[in-house]
């Protein structure tokens, strides 16, 4: 599975990536209060809502209710984001790859199909592992090695989709913010800008 089209067209979908708790959420979050738009962690909300993650649970078919809301979700943000516009998505279709494969089982075909026919800005940046901010929370229950398990899964399959990964450097989400758009196409920021 390649996607070959992730040229400019006029609207940009900008993925922001990396393994639980090292700072993706905090990035998109200070980016929606500078103005831009920006869509949260689908899982997280639907575990807040009451979902029962299956991560962690044995014997949990692919195709449940959980991972088919995350993708509906998912689509429902990509195509919320309109032509013209820049969008920021704190994780998108792909990284549902990196969670099948962390759990071993295989993804369904909708993904995948979904998922070469969805391409998002060529640039994907991710956030590396950082120890001291990887918290578990009644939300997050990774471990630390887990997370940067799942990290270098996220890694192994924006490669294989031939995403340029941009590693947002260990720095203060604003110094974290400031990056990202200065790594940006000027040209994709004029569409926030009005220009």
């Amino acid at each position: 599975m390649k996607l070959t089209n992730h040229e400019f067209t006029g609207t940009c979908r900008v993925i922001i990536t990396g393994g639980p708790g090292f700072g993706k959420s905090s990035l998109v979050g200070h980016l929606i209060r500078m103005g831009y738009r920006g869509f949260p962690e689908v899982a997280r909300e639907l575990i807040q809502d009451g979902f029962q993650a299956p991560i962690h649970q044995q014997n949990y078919p692919s195709n449940d209710d959980f991972f088919k809301q995350i993708y509906r979700n998912r689509m429902q943000h990509y195509e919320a984001c309109h032509p013209g516009e820049i969008c920021f998505y704190d994780r998108a279709l792909p990284d549902s790859l990196a969670f099948f494969r962390f759990m071993n089982r295989r993804p369904p075909d909708f993904l995948v199909k979904a998922i070469a026919h969805h391409p998002y800005y060529q640039q994907v940046f991710i956030t590396p592992p950082w120890e001291s901010l990887c918290k578990k929370d009644p939300v997050r229950r990774e471990s630390f090695n887990e997370a940067v398990e799942i990290h270098q899964l996220i890694v192994q399959v924006y490669k294989e989709l031939k995403y340029e990964l941009v590693e947002v450097p260990l720095t203060g989400t604003g110094e974290r913010t400031k990056y990202l758009l200065s790594r940006i196409n000027p040209e994709v920021i004029g569409l926030q800008n009005g220009k």
